[in-house]
């Protein structure tokens, strides 16, 4: 990507007995290429390899296997796929390509941002804040960065646990993939009220925490967009829609516009937002 060559064609143009097409003094290098291995593996228990199917496998959109791109993808795996123990467990590359280090770190941020995989554990939050992380982006890099920057890398997530949450509850109050999920009053018309609130009770797990999360539509002022999520004891005005992808919301709450991506896998809500990944139960 920052030659613009193809080496690898370059290499078999070699094997077949032709000579490099360029000297080294021709060669120009005029950007900056990062490139992230996304791995099947759990970083917080020394990055032990993990099996399991691919349930939910969304990756930036890139080009794969050429030059021109700010971001390639090369994968050999897909949705559904299962990881096992017999064979590498690397999902994928992901090479990004900016002017120069500073841009190609923004846009391998974003690109991973945009990584969202349910099944095996991932290193995709972990790549996330190691992009971040001041020494990398200031290029101090040596074998022993892990280690002396373990507190940060291995933090608890800072995604605020109500922006979270509200992404979490818009899956259950809204219809995905043409499928009712049965527990908002809204999806049948049998429990007509009059002057009084409508409302369901979410109760989603937080690790080892059970947090009651209540939704509530006001039907005494007939107005559909009065809606309220109380969460953690805050009432904050709520709504949400479906993003321009499958699986993905735009939330308000409060004075928030929110976006990410839900999926669900049986009783678990998968939660991807601001290059974080959460379940809730």
């Amino acid at each position: 990507m920052v030659t613009g060559l193809d080496l690898v064609e370059w290499q078999l143009h070699v094997a077949g007995g032709e000579p490099l097409p360029l000297s080294q003094d021709q060669l120009k290098v005029g950007s900056h290429a990062i490139e992230a291995r996304i791995y099947a593996e759990n970083p917080s228990r020394g990055f032990l390899p993990s099996t399991g199917t691919l349930k939910h496998l969304r990756l930036p959109k890139a080009v794969e296997f050429q030059l021109n791109g700010n971001v390639r993808i090369d994968s050999g795996v897909r949705e559904g796929d299962t990881i096992t123990p017999f064979y590498d467990p690397m999902i994928a590359k992901l090479i990004v390509h900016g002017r120069d280090r500073d841009d190609a770190l923004l846009r391998m941020a974003l690109a991973l941002k945009q990584c969202a995989v349910v099944g095996p554990s991932m290193n995709i939050e972990f790549l996330h804040r190691i992009v971040v992380s001041e020494p990398f982006s200031a290029g101090d890099l040596d074998t022993g960065l892990i280690e002396r920057h373990h507190d940060t890398l291995f933090a608890p997530s800072a995604v605020p646990k109500t922006q979270a949450l509200a992404l979490a509850c818009a899956a259950p109050l809204t219809r995905e993939g043409g499928e009712a999920h049965g527990v908002s009053p809204w999806d049948a018309l049998s429990h007509w009220r009059r002057w009084l609130h409508a409302g369901v009770e979410l109760a989603p797990g937080w690790f080892d925490d059970e947090i009651l999360a209540v939704f509530t539509r006001d039907s005494m002022s007939g107005r559909a967009d009065n809606k309220q999520l109380e969460l953690f004891g805050e009432t904050l005005t709520f709504d949400w829609s479906h993003g321009d992808e499958p699986h993905t919301f735009v939330v308000l709450v409060g004075d928030k516009r929110i976006k990410g991506r839900v999926f669900v896998d049986g009783d678990v809500f998968h939660v991807f937002y601001a290059g974080a990944s959460l379940a809730f139960e």
